[in-house]
């Protein structure tokens, strides 16, 4: 998927629902910083499409979502989710990258910042989360230092441990190497 994929998703959702502020999180989110991300990075079909409304994230779902006419006719689709689905660490806004949609200017998307994709990635910690984050430290898109540090600042001990133990995974490295 490519930018302009996301954005042609983001078109659609906002015809379908009116909603004018988008917020990307998933793998797709890395073309908020990398626009012409690698492939490896961006091979999912899906844009994840958060926002704080359930509503909007069912209605984006029936509309765009896996299966839908549109996923049929264009071969990538929108997934509406809530803004919960992403574990993400207490100050990622301060990271956040806004853009304003090139055609619908009153549109505003909100894609997180790489380290922050990885925090939430790790949080997850399916396969496919593992690959996208060793593929993302492999490409020096993102730093396992900082990552690092973002996890050594989580308050929740059992999602910390979790993090920590799923950054091991990703990187075969521990969180303290980085951190003391």
């Amino acid at each position: 998927m490519r930018l302009n994929d996301v954005f042609h998703v983001i078109r659609a959702a906002h015809g379908s629902t009116g909603a004018k502020k988008f917020f990307i999180i998933g793998s797709q989110s890395i073309l908020g910083a990398y626009p012409d991300a690698p492939r490896s990075l961006t091979a999912s079909f899906e844009v994840d499409l958060a926002f704080s409304d359930y509503q909007l994230a069912i209605e984006v779902d029936g509309s765009l979502g896996e299966l839908s006419p549109f996923h049929d006719t264009h071969g990538y689709f929108g997934h509406g989710v809530t803004e919960d689905a992403a574990i993400l660490p207490k100050d990622w806004k301060n990271r956040k990258k806004i853009i304003v949609h090139p055609e619908l200017h009153d549109v505003e998307i909100t894609f997180l910042h790489p380290h922050d994709a990885v925090y939430s990635k790790l949080a997850a910690g399916r396969e496919k989360d593992f690959e996208w984050a060793k593929e993302i430290f492999r490409l020096r898109l993102a730093n396992q230092g900082q990552v690092a540090q973002l996890i050594s600042q989580c308050d929740d001990p059992d999602l910390r441990e979790k993090l920590e133990r799923n950054f091991l995974i990703a990187t075969g490295k521990k969180v303290e190497d980085f951190t003391e």
